[in-house]
């Protein structure tokens, strides 16, 4: 399906994720900080039609914030579990609460993305204005790891610091790895595709919730689109190596103990359980249906 060119919103995309203090004398410590601010500035050279929310309490992270305004603003409104962990569903409520964009979401403090992330989100927007989605959609995909030195600052060819350098992530999605499609990075949603007393309070870089959400939304009838061909979603793969959501922590496993307790499961978990995905078609973006499971919850009305 080809949509033609219509009128774009003043803000397309709301996007949140959430940091902490880093130990800026340790070189470990340093990398870290670098790769989140990478991922910052790179979305803050979108533009004008996206706006990025850093959910934080540090006063590190604060500055930084201020450094790469307007378009990325910290905000201390989010709740956490015990352990301190933020809670994902809280992050979302407060963004939708506020924003007026009508697509909003979160992507871990290391993922990029350049300019064609915006193309994706028009192709899916004209796809509900068109009614060929749902207007409950859920847009996910793989991530590509690039590994990144651990002597990294301010001078490194590999730091972002404005649109001239958004060609970067091209470039490092070209030398990067793509990663399995049970590991979604990120994930963004048109306005009021949760119910969100459905949604658990899971915590933010712990397993399993990023699996249970798009299975989720799969049973609740939404819309999964696919960007991964389209999309490079770069992973700044630090010291911590490609998952480090398995280190050991005192909360490594609440995620997974939520699902225990109140149900949901895995079973369509993946990326390629998506029943939509974009494609490039010489220099256009399409949508295209996932025969597998394209049918499997759609409504007569909306088939194509």
């Amino acid at each position: 399906t080809v949509f033609e060119p219509d009128t774009d919103p003043p803000l397309l995309l709301s996007a949140f994720t959430t940091l902490f203090d880093k130990d800026r004398s340790d070189p470990i410590g340093e990398q870290k900080y670098m790769i989140q601010r990478n991922t910052l500035a790179a979305f803050a050279a979108l533009g004008p039609q996206v706006e990025m929310t850093v959910f934080t309490t540090s006063e590190q992270v604060e500055r930084l914030c201020d450094e790469l305004g307007p378009v990325v603003t910290c905000s201390r409104d989010f709740k956490t579990n015990v352990h301190g962990t933020p809670l994902l569903k809280s992050m979302f409520l407060s963004v939708e609460r506020r924003t007026t964009a009508p697509f909003y979401g979160y992507l871990n403090a290391d993922i990029l993305f350049d300019g064609v992330l915006l193309t994706a989100i028009r192709t899916v927007q004209r796809g509900i204005k068109a009614k060929i989605l749902h207007s409950r959609v859920l847009i996910v995909g793989r991530r590509t790891n690039f590994d990144m030195p651990i002597k990294l600052d301010a001078d490194s060819p590999l730091v972002i610091k404005s649109k001239a350098d958004l060609p970067k992530v091209r470039a490092m999605a070209a030398r990067g790895r793509l990663f399995q499609t049970d590991a979604q990075d990120f994930f963004f949603i048109h306005r009021d595709s949760f119910h969100w007393s459905k949604i658990p309070d899971f915590v933010i870089g712990r397993l399993a919730y990023d699996n249970w959400l798009v299975d989720h939304a799969y049973h609740d009838d939404l819309d999964r689109v696919d960007i991964s061909r389209t999309v490079y979603a770069v992973h700044q793969t630090g010291a911590d190596g490609n998952k480090a959501g398995h280190k050991k922590r005192m909360d490594t496993d609440w995620n997974k103990h939520l699902v225990t307790k109140l149900g949901g499961g895995y079973d369509h978990g993946h990326t390629h359980h998506a029943n939509w995905e974009t494609r490039w078609h010489n220099s256009v973006m399409k949508l295209s249906p996932r025969p597998t499971w394209h049918s499997a919850n759609r409504p007569s009305s909306l088939k194509e």
